[in-house]
């Protein structure tokens, strides 16, 4: 049997919900969501390592999303973190909010209401940083980026000879994304085979996801 990954369920379209209610948010723009992980203070920093915590990469990854939607203004852009507190860190989001200020297809969303997986589920791309989401949303059938320009993921096992999933730069995001979602080049289709690939072959056996109940034992 094969561990993990059986949370890949909870990427899954909910007739019940919508984001048509969120502002600026117009009904032909298409989703993509950029997820931010939590963030950790510079000591813990300098000792862990940037792996896209720190202030300094979340605001990049802000500012390159903000560059991105500047683009790709039929899109709507939704950043969202996965855990952090708002109060704590009020300084930090008042950065963000202030880098995205000024778009119209570009939103934080504080809601803790509204999950990742949900808003992945109804997203046509996902660009973040590494979490397990991001492999679950692959399982599911979604399209995903993961933006690493501190080369944090990019040296950790499967990664380091597959580059398809990564963005270690603005050049390199904008160039993936476009070609994702537009689907024409050798990029796109280079990717949705290799995509398809590490489904079958690193994140499921042969397409089987797994017995839960395998991790308790």
């Amino acid at each position: 049997q094969v561990l993990g990954l059986t949370r890949s369920n909870l990427v899954s379209l909910d007739k019940n919900f919508s984001l048509n209610n969120i502002k600026n948010k117009k009904k032909d723009h298409e989703t993509i969501v950029c997820l931010l992980l939590g963030s950790r203070v510079d000591w813990n920093v300098s000792i862990y390592g940037q792996d896209g915590t720190s202030a300094k990469s979340i605001l990049d990854f802000c500012q390159d999303i903000k560059e991105l939607s500047n683009i790709l203004k039929n899109k709507f852009f939704i950043i969202k973190f996965k855990n952090i507190d708002f109060n704590k860190n009020a300084e930090l989001i008042a950065s963000v909010k202030k880098i995205i200020s000024k778009s119209n297809n570009l939103t934080l969303i504080t809601n803790d209401n509204i999950s990742s997986a949900k808003l992945v589920a109804h997203s046509v791309l996902t660009i973040g940083k590494y979490s397990t989401l991001m492999d679950e949303a692959l399982i599911a059938g979604k399209d995903v980026l993961i933006h690493d320009p501190e080369y944090f993921v990019s040296t950790l096992g499967y990664y380091r000879k597959n580059k398809f999933l990564i963005a270690n730069n603005f050049k390199e995001l904008s160039f993936k994304t476009n070609s994702i979602l537009e689907g024409k080049n050798q990029f796109s289709k280079d990717y949705q085979k290799e995509k398809n690939l590490y489904v079958k072959n690193y994140l499921t056996d042969d397409g089987t996801i797994g017995n839960q109940k395998k991790i308790m034992q």
